[in-house]
């Protein structure tokens, strides 16, 4: 797969996808549009809705089906994962080459989110428009050309065309002026034409005649359609190439599957929380610049990186997002943020009842099934975490109450603890983690 596709499954764009409602957290608020579409489930009964669909996209400026999502309203049900693997690329891309012509380049995708697999299919604009119906098959009629109008595919309108047309021509004379400047350059008389569907050379200097035995271990680029994988070497041949057997050198597109995992606040808590190694954790950091809040555990995932805190918040500043927690978690890390609270000395109540439950966290006197039922009583022993030192700390017994805390009540609005579950998770962070990062390789 190469690296614009990774972009497109990147965690930002499928952030975007997969937007759901503070209300009703199975259901996606994200609409169906000019780059979006939701289905149910895939079938190859149902391939001329998808051709159609993903010629529109082509021809428009690329877009996502996704797969696992209700119509109104867009519930996320999931699909069987091990059924979207099964889907032959190449049935499916032959399928495609049957009805439209040219070639409509995609690629397949699994993404989990909320414990649920969805499968996704991203279609990239065309370089190469219009892309053209060749036969009828299903609501497909040949020789129409389908365009992408506000969650719609139709068949194109005039300007839509007009635009086409005229991009086309445009793209043919910046072709054709940079051949001609490549030809100046080299000269008319050291220039040789291959013609890449044949394997042909022509051109006044004679032919250079590769063995066939050699095609095996050579990669030729076709440029916008070959993929690079796994390092595969391409080889630059200067002069003219007459292949003895030209069938070597036809291109052949491969379609990649991959897979990823979408993340939010609830991972990046309970990861934090069960210590897990998780893997790509500068994601976990990433995406704290679109999370409501920036205050979320965020050192640890520095550490597991093994990145520089520097390159760190350079990635950072790369995001693109609305958010104000992006600009938040950037000054945070310019400036670490103290999470710490002082040891009360009043003699009020609040202040007393602090301090005893510091000294029984300390001896490890309060059991995480039984947190205390009043919210006031809850939140001074939330606070009470915050005063530990580094040197106080028993990972395993804190970490193991403050996931008590975060299962019972960081979700209930009633008791308003969720920030300061948030504070006592991000002060534990930042005592285990932030001298840690150092060691990343600098600052």
């Amino acid at each position: 797969m190469n690296s614009t596709v990774d972009i497109h499954f990147s965690l930002e764009n499928l952030n975007a996808v997969f937007k759901t409602s503070p209300k009703h957290p199975d259901r996606l608020i994200s609409r169906e549009g000019n780059r979006l579409e939701f289905k149910e489930k895939f079938g190859f009964s149902s391939l001329s809705k998808y051709a159609k669909t993903m010629a529109a996209f082509s021809n428009a400026q690329g877009g996502y089906i996704v797969f696992g999502i209700k119509d109104s309203p867009h519930k996320m049900i999931g699909i069987d994962e091990e059924y979207f693997n099964r889907i032959d690329p190449e049935k499916l891309t032959q399928g495609l080459n049957d009805i439209f012509s040219p070639e409509i380049d995609w690629e397949m995708h699994v993404h989990e989110f909320q414990g649920k697999t969805f499968g996704l299919i991203y279609v990239c604009e065309s370089g190469n428009k219009p892309i053209v119906a060749k036969k009828n098959f299903g609501e497909i009629r040949e020789s129409e050309i389908y365009y992408r109008y506000r969650g719609r595919s139709e068949k194109v309108k005039y300007p839509e065309l007009m635009h086409i047309l005229d991009e086309r021509r445009k793209q043919e004379q910046q072709r054709w002026m940079s051949h001609l400047e490549r030809i100046a350059r080299i000269g008319v008389e050291n220039v040789g034409v291959l013609d890449i569907n044949t394997g042909k050379v022509t051109g006044p200097c004679g032919s250079l005649i590769i063995d066939e035995s050699m095609l095996n271990d050579m990669s030729f680029i076709k440029e916008g359609q070959f993929v690079q994988k796994d390092g595969t070497p391409a080889t630059k041949v200067v002069g003219n190439v007459q292949p003895v057997a030209s069938g070597s050198i036809l291109p052949v597109r491969k379609v990649y599957k991959t897979k990823t995992r979408g993340i939010r606040s609830d991972d990046i808590i309970r990861c934090f929380l069960n210590q897990e190694t998780v893997d790509n954790p500068i994601e976990y950091v990433k995406q704290i610049c679109w999370e409501s809040s920036s205050n979320l555990p965020v050192y640890y995932y520095i550490h597991l990186s093994g990145i520089p805190l520097a390159k760190v918040i350079y990635e950072l500043e790369e995001i693109r997002t609305r958010s104000p927690s992006q600009n938040r978690l950037i000054k945070r890390l310019n400036s670490p943020k103290d999470y710490t609270l002082r040891i009360p000395n009043a003699e009020t109540r609040a202040a007393e009842r602090k301090r005893d439950f510091r000294k029984r966290v300390l001896k490890r006197h309060i059991k995480p099934s039984t947190l205390p039922q009043d919210p006031v009583e809850a939140r001074y022993l939330i606070q009470s975490i915050q005063t530990l030192k580094q040197q106080e700390l028993n990972v395993g017994y804190v970490m193991n109450l403050l996931k008590a805390f975060y299962q019972s009540y960081f979700t209930d609005r009633n008791n308003n603890l969720a920030g300061n579950i948030r504070a006592a998770i991000c002060h534990i962070d930042t005592i285990l983690y932030l001298d840690r990062i150092a060691m990343n390789g600098g600052n």
